[in-house]
């Protein structure tokens, strides 16, 4: 009875040596599990119990069959530990990739913001550029459109004064071409001619300038031939006389010259090589 009490002692010394590193090693089983929420096959209080039943059977005869239990206890144990472990490797796993799912479809969703909200500026950029482009050329076409109102009106205004400018100009020639003027008479035909000087001078400053070409090429763009006159020693088409005179604005006829033009003379393309003929003679001389 005392070697069964000393061998119960010595089982009992033994499980209490022995259970501490099985309890270790199934508290960090158990510290895995408590992890998610699981348990093993093996559970720590059953480990304990059936230490327990262990310690009070009298059948007991050696340790080895206590040695045994308990190795498989522990490997059990480890196995169960593994088994935990790799699970909450699994589990972590899974949540990591869940959690790249949802930072990568963050990233995305944030890309795709970006991106609309580029198109947008751009947009909005090139909105900005035809509205700034449009207002450039409503101020030039303005500005095109004042000075043309500027030139239309000018030329209104000197088309009603051209009329009394002709008759200004009649007395004064018929003034200096009157034998039987008197001494007051010539003053006022002077005074009158000043009066005509200034108001050429203003027209002038305004861009008008007057068509007075007797002498010169006939141009039917600014003249108006009203009579032919009959003179060979003047090339042929040439303007005999200004009955008339023309005016233009910048150079734009507002009314052609009332001009006479010279016919039986020689024509201009013959003057024209006569004289290369001539100015080759006398550069070889």
């Amino acid at each position: 009875m005392s070697n069964k009490k000393n061998r119960n002692q010595g089982f009992g010394s033994h499980g209490a040596g022995h259970a501490p590193g099985a309890h270790s090693a199934r508290g960090a089983h158990s510290a895995h599990g408590a992890h998610d929420g699981r348990h093993s096959d093996f559970d720590e209080q059953q480990v304990q119990d059936r230490a327990k039943e262990l310690e009070e059977q009298d059948e007991i005869e050696s340790y080895e069959g206590d040695d045994e239990l308990y190795s498989d206890l522990v490997d059990a144990a480890l196995k169960a530990g593994e088994q935990a472990a790799a699970e909450d490797f699994k589990n972590d796993a899974e949540a990591l990739r869940k959690e790249n799912e949802r930072l990568s479809k963050e990233l995305g969703d944030a890309q795709e913001l970006a991106n609309s909200a580029g198109v947008k500026v751009q947009e909005a950029n090139d909105r900005a550029a035809r509205v700034q482009a449009d207002w450039e050329n409503f101020r030039k076409r303005m500005a095109t459109e004042r000075l043309e109102e500027k030139k239309r009106a000018t030329e209104h205004l000197i088309e009603k004064l051209l009329p009394a400018i002709d008759d200004l100009e009649r007395a004064i020639e018929h003034t200096q071409n009157a034998d039987n003027a008197n001494g007051s008479l010539k003053e006022f035909a002077a005074g009158v001619a000043a009066v005509h000087s200034k108001i050429l001078d203003t027209l002038r400053s305004e861009g008008v300038s007057v068509i007075d070409s007797k002498g010169t090429p006939f141009d039917p763009t600014r003249e108006q031939a009203v009579g032919n006159v009959e003179d060979a020693t003047v090339p042929d088409e040439s303007v005999a006389e200004v009955l008339r005179k023309g005016y233009e604005v910048s150079g734009k006829v507002i009314r052609p010259a009332m001009v006479t033009v010279t016919h039986g003379g020689p024509s201009r393309e013959s003057q024209s090589e006569s004289q290369d003929d001539l100015q080759n003679e006398t550069d070889e001389a």
